[in-house]
């Protein structure tokens, strides 16, 4: 990168942004931004990471809720479209109606060309919309 780009990339970056990595590469304006651009690319890949490792947690969790409600009331098919067996019901309920809007709200967007146009929001459509920080609960 020239001097030019470097000036052009670190005028638009706040100086306080780029501070920590000035101070580590001795205010040397090229490794700053190299370190930068590292420190970027660092963060996508534990990214990547972090968002499969969501799906793989949140399917997991939602397989054993899904036994776990079954045997509580057999009648029902899916604790997120069904209000759910104590205590779950009162552990996801704001959330889980959150969720639940946001999978309608989703399907009254899909086109009409789209494969699952006019189709009823389903169990996988919720489970898709659910947030990480429900898990806590």
């Amino acid at each position: 990168m020239n001097e030019n780009h470097q000036n052009t990339v670190l005028s638009s970056l706040h100086p306080a942004r780029m501070e920590p990595y000035l101070v580590e590469t001795g205010r040397n304006r090229k490794k700053a931004l190299a370190l930068y651009r590292w420190h970027l690319d660092l963060t996508a890949a534990v990214q990547t990471i972090l968002g499969v490792t969501e799906v793989i947690l949140r399917n997991s969790i939602d397989r054993e809720l899904q036994i776990w409600n079954a045997k509580q009331d057999p009648s029902k098919t899916s604790w997120l479209l069904e209000e759910p067996a104590s205590p779950l019901r009162s552990l996801t309920q704001g959330k889980r109606v959150q969720a639940l809007h946001r999978a309608h709200n989703v399907q009254n967007a899909r086109l009409p060309h789209h494969p699952r146009h006019n189709q009823p929001v389903t169990h996988d459509d919720v489970l898709a919309q659910i947030m990480f920080g429900m898990w806590k609960d």
